[in-house]
């Protein structure tokens, strides 16, 4: 937990202006990470998210496996792993992705974005560019 709080107040101040931007709105806030869910739940707790979509890791009598549980959230596996948690509800979507590995959840946002190495979110768009979005999954 202790880590966990201190990756929340490692967040960029534009990304965690932005986050607070979107919880004023109203919005759902949905962080959908590649990292393990044992620390980015809490993290995303503290910045405000509503839920997470993580690398779950298995357990066995109290003890971790080394195993995970579910699926590897890397990739293509953002956008589908995404789409189970929408279901039907096809709610207006804004996603912010700072890799290459994030492109297929950008594929399916009405409203992409990139955020710098630097911090700065850029909105996606074909005169700007950003990462390849390739094709959804």
């Amino acid at each position: 937990e202790q880590y966990a709080a201190e990756l929340a107040d490692r967040m960029w101040p534009r990304s965690v202006e932005r986050v607070a931007w979107h919880a004023e709105r109203g919005d759902r806030l949905v962080l959908v990470s590649a990292s393990l869910a044992l620390y980015a739940r809490p993290a995303a707790q503290a910045m405000g998210f509503d839920e997470v979509v993580a690398v779950e890791l298995e357990t066995a009598d109290g003890r971790f496996t080394g195993a995970m549980r579910g699926p590897n959230v890397h990739g293509p596996e953002k956008a589908v792993c995404l789409r189970a948690l929408l279901g039907e509800r096809r709610p207006e979507i804004w996603a912010y992705g700072n890799s290459a590995g994030d492109a297929a959840m950008l594929a399916m946002a009405d409203r992409p974005h990139r955020v710098t190495r630097r911090g700065s979110v850029v909105e996606i768009d074909d005169e700007r560019g950003g990462f390849p979005l390739g094709p959804v999954a």
